[in-house]
């Protein structure tokens, strides 16, 4: 059997952090709450995670901050009671479309 190109433990690590906090969260705070290298977790947002995020950017050229949140339609179903599970089944079955 293939090895899979993610950590389903890193997604859940992250997923938990932007459950817990619906308004958003920096990048590089999310990666120190989640035990994650701020690289890794780039890397995620960017890759597995990015059809459940919205991004916000502040700053110029110089300094730009990330502030990440999980998607309003991701909240809705997790307030409906889905679980992390089944939103992980989610993104796979998305991403057999991609």
């Amino acid at each position: 059997m293939a090895k899979p190109k993610y950590d389903p433990e890193i997604i859940k690590k992250i997923l938990r952090v932007l459950i817990e906090n619906p308004d958003g969260v920096w990048l590089s705070r999310l990666a120190k709450m989640a035990d994650i290298p701020k690289s890794t977790t780039a890397y995620y947002l960017n890759n597995q995670l990015k059809i459940l995020i919205e991004e916000h950017s502040l700053g110029d050229e110089k300094r730009i901050i990330r502030i990440v949140s999980l998607k309003p339609r991701v909240v809705e179903e997790l307030n409906k009671g889905r679980s992390l599970d089944r939103i992980m089944k989610m993104i796979e079955f998305m991403k057999e479309y991609e």
